[in-house]
């Protein structure tokens, strides 16, 4: 991924997207279907379009490489929003799920 300028993840279904947390991880700008599990994934870190929409995801491409002011700011918000996903991360975010459930039975 150290060599790629854009990371595009075009998909009618996905069940977790951790290719997507690894992109923007890198750093990398990512393009992603608008899809329930990419779309929770991204997020604003990135540019979501519609699968269903076949002239979105070339126009959305473009913009990115065209744009250097979107480019030098993208690789900030992935890597701040993949920090969500690190183990640890997870792991509060389990403990606190499981807090929540123990108190609502108290």
């Amino acid at each position: 991924m150290k060599l790629a300028g854009i990371y595009v993840y075009a998909s009618n279904f996905e069940g977790l997207g951790i290719t997507a947390v690894g992109a923007m991880s890198a750093g990398l700008p990512v393009v992603a279907s608008e899809v329930p599990e990419l779309k929770e994934v991204v997020k604003a870190a990135g540019r979501l379009v519609l699968p269903s929409n076949e002239e979105v995801l070339p126009r959305a491409i473009s913009q990115i490489l065209r744009s250097s002011q979107i480019r030098q700011r993208m690789p900030a918000a992935s890597q701040k929003r993949a920090g969500h996903f690190t183990i640890d991360g997870t792991v509060d975010a389990l403990i606190n799920l499981y807090e929540s459930f123990m108190h609502a039975r108290t």
